[in-house]
């Protein structure tokens, strides 16, 4: 069959939230996210759901190569599938900075400020999202540098790149065919000169690309515009403005680390992570935003729009969603921002070294707190405060080094690649 039924634990203790963060196991000690004692049968003994799994919607490839990493021991195995796929993900970036010189800065910039105080924990993910995160952005740089780059060479390879990707990633997730259209979609839209193609192209080309948008509305946009727009003179009015006013700004929340960040609903993290995260997003534009011109706005606002539309599809479909789930389009919404900005050799990308170093500062800052309190979640559990994650360790690797040298290491290990980017978003750039 090609759907199967979703079973799900009996109701289980939560935590005293408004959402809820739920006890895994049924020994509460054990749970990172437990802090009262739960009766053993409401989380081993599964019930119907009432909902029905798509099978056909499984990553085959993701799962076919994660599981090769698998074993009969469970902690060896998820260290395994998580070490490679951060291998992965720096792969792919190495390729982003080696490759397309173009938009080097530009990428690198928009990860670090896209990722940074929380996202950078799902690259490690042992769920296709870890895949998401990374291939998608890398999809959309290889279509803007197919367009824009100058050499024959690198245009062919990026071309190549994202012909590649377009298969390898259209069953990654379910929604990962939504955002491979955005991405394509945008950058038809910000590389092309729409005024001088309508005069130059022959009549017969203009027909084949206006179909081809028509088609491309009619499985994107009109799907989502449709749902919305179903609600309003509907008794639905209200569940859209409950969830426009509630559910949807706690998800953008979730792009930052907060509500409860991007895919552990058993980790809440400190609101100083949350300010971090858009204090910097904030010094980005304040920094750059005379230098977009207005074209390329609407392009971004556009693109925005669907972070709010794609949520509230998916909440008035009863299916719900977090953040993990738009960080894929909220990257690429930084991307073409960050591309849209005017650059020469007297103006670089940022200009301005007091905020270059502020964004040094917030973006580590909100990294190092979300990484002690991530470490935090897995050592002791939550339920224990402290800032020496070496005391009364319940759990950790059996060598290696001790968790606060871990936690001083990734602080400083970010610092110096904030640092590194920063400083190059500050010289000399061809773009």
């Amino acid at each position: 069959s090609s759907q199967v039924e979703l079973l799900t634990p009996r109701t289980f203790s939560r935590y005293q939230n408004p959402f809820g963060h739920f006890c895994y196991v049924g020994n509460s000690a054990a749970s990172a996210g437990c802090t009262n004692v739960v009766d053993e049968t409401s989380v081993t003994e599964l019930v119907a759901s009432g909902r029905v799994f798509p099978v056909n919607q499984i990553s085959t490839l993701f799962y076919d190569l994660t599981s090769r990493l698998a074993s009969r021991d469970t902690e060896s195995s998820a260290f395994r599938i998580r070490f490679a796929n951060v291998l992965f993900f720096v792969g792919v970036a190495s390729l982003l900075l080696l490759v397309f010189k173009r938009f080097r800065i530009v990428s690198a910039l928009a990860l670090l400020v896209g990722l940074g105080p929380w996202g950078s924990f799902l690259i490690s993910s042992i769920h296709p999202s870890s895949w998401t995160i990374t291939l998608l952005p890398l999809f959309l740089v290889a279509l803007l540098a197919a367009m824009k780059e100058k050499a024959t060479t690198p245009r062919v390879f990026a071309a190549l790149v994202a012909f590649l990707i377009w298969f390898i990633t259209q069953d990654i997730r379910s929604d990962s065919r939504y955002f491979l259209i955005i991405a394509l979609v945008t950058a038809v839209a910000w590389g092309v000169n729409f005024r001088r193609e309508i005069i130059v192209r022959p009549t017969w080309q203009k027909v084949i690309g206006l179909g081809l948008l028509s088609v491309l509305y009619f499985q994107l946009l009109h799907p989502l515009v449709r749902n919305v727009l179903s609600a309003v003179g509907s008794s639905q009015i209200d569940k859209v403005f409950n969830l426009t006013t509630t559910k949807v700004p706690l998800t953008l929340m979730n792009l930052f680390g907060g509500n409860y960040g991007l895919g552990s609903s058993d980790t809440p993290l400190s609101d100083l992570v949350v300010f971090c995260g858009i204090a910097s997003l904030f010094l980005v534009i304040y920094s750059t935003a005379q230098r977009v011109s207005r074209r390329n706005w609407l392009i971004v606002f556009l693109m925005s729009t669907l972070l709010i539309l794609l949520p509230l599809r998916a909440d008035l479909d009863d299916v719900g969603t977090s953040g993990r789930y738009i960080l894929p389009l909220y990257l690429m919404c930084l991307i073409t921002y960050l591309a849209s900005v005017e650059t020469s050799a007297e103006r670089p990308l940022i200009t301005s070294k007091t905020v270059s170093r502020i964004l040094i500062c917030f973006l580590t800052l909100g990294n190092s707190i979300a990484l002690h309190q991530t470490m935090r979640r897995y050592i002791t559990g939550v339920d224990v405060i402290g800032w020496n994650l070496n005391q009364d360790a319940e759990w950790w690797w059996t060598v290696g080094p001790s968790p606060m040298t871990i936690w001083l290491l990734g602080t400083v290990a970010f610092g110096v690649t904030a640092t590194l980017i920063l400083q190059n978003a500050r010289c000399r750039v061809n773009q």
